[in-house]
């Protein structure tokens, strides 16, 4: 039963005194890399769907790389908002891409597919997928893979009126392609909250941040009082996909309460 856990939001500086939200983000990931390590699963494949960079440096990706050490050969990274999708595509190579233009990967683990989209829109925090993207997507979903689909934006609404506004723009247009094959589940991140939807069928679920966490159903950017990073564990099984979130809940590495300007 392969296993793959979904990383995103890092929010990372080249600067290793830099904070976020008032969270040191190198050292919630390395307590989310250790909790990985000390399970008695093995995890076949790291997905980090976006917002790795906080400073969009090319010197963060860099360090990213070398921080992962034995996770890296397992990595696949796509970009959010906050990333340079050039910078990504240089520095962490995938084995196949679903388009040469876009930093996406696609690769078959077991039985399933697995495809990680591109929703980087140059200048905006919004997301949206160009029709290069959902032209590939819509030909891979015909080999009749059960797959699960990764990306930064999500496609389905939250409830927190602020960060929608910002979510996938063409929502419609993928709803559109997903008929084509079968998927099983989309995975999403950006909105730094566990949250669930569905989209033409499909179930959506959206992973908290390896950092800090925005507080579900606000009006206003507000942080989670108290929340702990995390992840998302997806388990490829015979009979379907299986996700869990898991938390590592250090008391040093909960957020405040604090009004978060900006993204």
């Amino acid at each position: 039963m392969p296993t793959i856990a979904q990383l995103t939001d890092l929010h990372l500086s080249a600067d290793p005194e830099a904070r976020f939200r008032g969270l040191d983000p190198w050292a919630c990931l390395d307590a989310l890399l250790g909790e990985l390590a000390g399970r008695d699963e093995a995890i076949d494949l790291l997905v980090f769907t976006g917002d790795i960079a906080h400073d969009e440096r090319a010197e963060t990706y860099v360090l990213l790389r070398e921080r992962l050490g034995p996770w890296l050969a397992r990595s696949r990274v796509i970009p959010g908002n906050h990333d340079d999708p050039a910078a990504i595509r240089e520095t962490f190579p995938a084995p196949a891409r679903l388009t040469e233009e876009s930093a996406t990967f696609i690769e078959e683990l077991g039985a399933h597919g697995v495809i990680g989209l591109d929703t980087h829109v140059p200048g905006a925090v919004h997301g949206a997928l160009d029709e290069g993207q959902l032209d590939a997507l819509e030909e891979a979903l015909g080999r009749g893979l059960p797959t699960v689909v990764f990306l930064h934006h999500q496609p389905t609404p939250v409830g927190s009126k602020w960060i929608d506004h910002s979510m996938l723009k063409n929502a419609d247009n993928l709803a559109a392609r997903l008929a084509a094959g079968r998927v099983e589940l989309i995975c999403h991140g950006h909105t730094h909250q566990e949250v669930e939807g569905t989209l033409a069928g499909v179930r959506v679920v959206g992973t908290p941040s390896t950092a800090a966490q925005f507080k579900p159903g606000s009006l206003l950017p507000l942080l989670d009082r108290g929340a702990a990073p995390g992840l998302r564990l997806i388990r490829l099984e015979d009979d379907g996909v299986r996700s869990e979130v898991l938390r590592c809940d250090a008391p040093e590495l909960r957020t405040v309460g604090r009004v978060a300007v900006g993204r």
